[in-house]
């Protein structure tokens, strides 16, 4: 029994990972490029500042904070790490926990969420990040566990 000759490719690899000339659809090789993998922070305290704040839904639809810290300094600065702040009514003690820390000020009174990430107060704020290490999806990955607040002139050392 014959077998089937393979198709030719219609369509000529591109020079580059990606190319898009006017006109034209999107050609994506991906044969060449590398997975990326990060090698995972140690266990340890991290001084941070908060690079980004958004305010979003979970998949259970709770409302919560997605903070994105960047290492401030040391053999790890500018490494990202991520965690989220929800508030759930289950999760409010915890949420209550770290926002005493970081944002104490927001505790005299009612804030809506998505105003303070909207406006930006919390961008740069220094903290302090405890970074454990743990499984998902059958890999190690880091998980901030704790977050704390440092004062901007504090000369955090670990």
């Amino acid at each position: 029994m014959a077998k089937a000759q393979p198709k030719k490719p219609t369509s000529k690899a591109p020079a580059k990972p990606v190319e898009l000339s006017q006109g034209q659809a999107l050609i994506v090789d991906l044969s060449e490029v590398e997975e990326m993998s990060f090698e995972n922070l140690p266990k340890a305290n991290y001084p941070c500042v908060i690079d980004e704040l958004t305010f979003e839904y979970s998949q259970n639809n709770n409302p919560m904070w997605r903070v994105v810290l960047e290492v401030e300094r040391g053999e790890y600065a500018g490494r990202k790490l991520f965690t989220f702040i929800t508030f759930s009514e289950a999760a409010l003690p915890i949420a209550k926990k770290h926002i005493s820390r970081i944002a104490p000020e927001l505790l005299d009174g009612p804030f809506d969420p998505e105003e303070v990430a909207n406006g930006g107060t919390l961008l740069n704020r220094r903290v302090v990040a405890r970074v454990g290490i743990q499984k998902y999806q059958g890999e190690d990955r880091n998980n901030v566990k704790d977050l704390f607040g440092i004062d901007a002139d504090d000369d955090f050392t670990q």
